[in-house]
């Protein structure tokens, strides 16, 4: 059963604070599968206890270059035709639990080399594109009720998520933290923005 929060109104407010990323080289093939492990550090100590919430934006596309692709579709080989397939574009806003006095993530009891993982699995003779968009920020207080752990419709797993922008919602000053894969059988380029641009990797 999902849980949340219990209360009816926001009383998120911006902390100001910004967030820093460290992260490794991202891992990729050429049937489309990334892995991108990171860790969120505030720049600052949090002054009371907050969240880092963080807009998750991801489109796939076909393959085709020069602004022909089409969005919400990628191809996958079929004998001697490419065949197009449905991928739905998902959105939706994650949070990550901060004690006042720290500058990281509070995980409780739970051992993990990493805050949030970039993945998709790959699909065999597939060739498309791939762009997911990331911003991040602190605010301190309570999420809403609606922020659900698990949430149904995200994919945000074992955190607390909402599917509807929430009302305190704005990305004035916020981090990027983004990844764009273009693959084939032929090859597959990757870059990486968080928020300068590192890359490309290739396979």
């Amino acid at each position: 059963m999902a849980t949340s929060l219990l209360q009816t109104a926001s009383t998120m407010v911006d902390a100001g604070i910004f967030i820093r990323i460290a992260a490794k080289d991202p891992e990729i093939d050429r049937e489309g599968a990334f892995k991108w492990p990171v860790i969120f550090q505030l720049s600052g100590s949090a002054h009371q206890d907050g969240w880092i919430i963080q807009r998750i934006t991801a489109r796939t596309y076909t393959y085709a270059g020069q602004g022909q692709e089409i969005e919400g579709k990628y191809e996958v080989k079929q004998g001697d035709a490419w065949v197009q397939k449905e991928a739905s574009t998902i959105e939706y806003w994650e949070a990550w639990k901060v004690k006042a006095g720290t500058v990281v993530v509070d995980h409780g009891n739970q051992i993990t080399a990493y805050d949030d993982e970039y993945e998709q699995e790959g699909t065999p003779k597939s060739r498309g594109m791939v762009k997911v968009e990331g911003r991040l920020k602190f605010y301190t207080g309570q999420l809403p009720a609606d922020f659900l752990k698990p949430h149904p419709r995200t994919r945000a797993l074992g955190l607390y998520s909402t599917d509807q922008r929430p009302a305190f919602w704005n990305e004035t000053g916020a981090t990027r933290h983004d990844l764009s894969i273009r693959w084939s059988p032929d090859g597959a380029v990757c870059v990486t923005l968080w928020p300068d641009k590192s890359g490309p990797y290739k396979a």
